[in-house]
């Protein structure tokens, strides 16, 4: 299965994109796309299929507790997204520094 068949990690996405990760997640706070606090998709882009949110498990120390947590993934409709949301970007910081 090729990146393009699957969903990614952000990380994964990231390198893909050839862009930093931090600065992809940086970028997508900034324009909303996902939360502040919790790196979880708003529920628009969820909806139109470009993120989705998995739950994983880990053991907690040595005692044999699983707990939960969110992931947030990009699925390849994500990818052409988040592709020309970088551009845009690119392009809104020529024109301002062109001013």
């Amino acid at each position: 299965m090729t990146h393009a068949q699957r969903n990614l990690m952000i990380k994964e996405a990231s390198k893909l994109l050839d862009i930093g990760s931090t600065t992809l997640f940086k970028l997508l706070k900034k324009r909303r796309v996902l939360g502040t606090t919790n790196n979880l998709p708003r529920q628009e882009h969820i909806e139109q299929g470009i993120f989705v949110v998995d739950i994983r498990q880990h053991r907690v120390g040595k005692l044999d507790i699983t707990k939960n947590y969110p992931v947030t993934l990009v699925t390849p409709k994500g990818l052409c997204f988040l592709r020309e949301l970088i551009e845009n970007e690119k392009e809104k910081e020529a024109i301002d520094h062109a001013i």
